[in-house]
């Protein structure tokens, strides 16, 4: 069973991915959790950080599925409030999530 977490991506000084929202798979024997950060490859050689917002097992159509490369944190840093919290802030100010974090 592929249990894909939804991640958002935290910016970087040479690209904003504040908009994107994708998907990757966790391997075997790891363990993540909402609120996690992780390493991720986007594109062929670019490694990002990102912030694990949802687990589901839905694997994506359209498009293979990369793993995640390393869990940084043990426990979450980040509780489903305050991500819920930063979503509204993000959407009522118009503003991308990754200028709220």
């Amino acid at each position: 069973m592929i249990i894909t977490p939804d991640i958002k991506y935290i910016g970087t000084d040479d690209i904003d991915l504040d908009l994107f929202e994708s998907q990757y798979a966790v391997p075997e024997g790891m363990t993540v959790g909402v609120g996690c950060r992780v390493l991720v490859t986007f594109g062929r050689n670019k490694t990002y950080l990102g912030i694990v917002v949802r687990l589901h097992h839905q694997t994506p159509e359209g498009y293979e599925v990369k793993p995640i490369l390393q869990v940084m944190d043990t426990a979450p840093i980040v509780t489903e409030q305050q991500l819920k919290l930063w979503q509204w802030i993000s959407d009522y100010y118009l503003s991308p999530i990754g200028d709220v974090y």
